[in-house]
């Protein structure tokens, strides 16, 4: 998938560890354990890209789950996305990024129960979601719909898809007369990386354009206030949206996905 692309691999060999979708399932104290494998193999990753000459800091960390692994064995991709190749795109559908792994193993989690935390590792992440839901002007439906269908496609062009981008995708409500998007970005770098692509897109025009074309409904993010914090460009495109703090329910947004639904 990349010029530097590593596996880091476990010598736990029982079941419950030949792949990421069989952690914590025996119970709270696997679970727990789980979090904590998965915070050591990031913890370990990230450090050995930092000292190995030539790996960039852009680190994919990424679990292929059964049904999509080739290899039933646990085992981590580091990938290292600023070397990334054709195969990177082609087999994307694949990568489960580690820290959506981590967030869903968190919430988890039976309630009042604590989630364990290496006090060596560095500071954890964790996805940052919004929410939007616009009304059509009249006669501009159409126009709207091709400006953020080839959004999308410059987005998949552009490697975002399954990386930085967990979720995004559109649907249509009240009879056609508006829509609604879900956007689930890996966490606050994520949200940067895709920040920086859309002001570079040639498409930026178009997109500027759909403030004339639609009205604003309602909009809200969802995330852990010091994830948000890490990104400087949501408090500069979104200064007063409504906010759900917390780490947030992946599942209340429905299947992951990407375009229109």
């Amino acid at each position: 998938m990349s010029q530097r692309h590593r596996f880091m691999l476990v010598r736990d060999l029982s079941w419950t560890t030949f792949n990421v979708l069989a952690f914590g399932l025996g119970g709270e104290e696997e679970l727990k354990a789980a979090i904590e494998t998965l915070e050591a193999m990031e913890a370990a990753a990230r450090l050995y890209a930092s000292k190995k000459e030539g790996w960039s800091s852009n680190v994919g960390l990424f679990f292929h789950v059964y049904g999509h692994a080739s290899v039933n064995a646990l085992h981590l991709h580091m990938v290292d996305l600023d070397a990334t190749g054709p195969t990177y795109d082609a087999l994307s559908y694949k990568n489960l990024p580690l820290r959506t792994a981590l967030a869903v193993l968190r919430q988890e989690m039976p309630a009042g129960a604590k989630a364990p935390t290496q006090a060596s590792a560095p500071a954890q992440h964790s996805p940052i979601a919004m929410t939007f839901s616009h009304v059509y002007r009249a006669g501009c439906q159409q126009k709207v719909d091709a400006v953020l269908s080839r959004m999308l496609a410059y987005y998949e062009e552009a490697g975002l898809c399954g990386t930085a981008l967990l979720t995004f995708k559109y649907e249509h409500v009240d009879d056609g007369a508006g829509y609604s998007a879900v956007q689930v970005f890996a966490d606050a770098a994520a949200y940067e990386r895709w920040a920086k692509e859309t002001l570079a897109s040639p498409l930026l025009g178009e997109l500027k354009s759909l403030g004339s074309m639609i009205g604003d409904v309602d909009s809200c993010l969802y995330g852990d206030a010091a994830e948000i914090a890490r990104s400087p460009m949501l408090g500069k495109f979104y200064p007063k949206i409504r906010k759900e703090l917390g780490m947030p329910d992946l599942t209340q947004f429905g299947e992951p996905g990407f375009g229109w639904k």
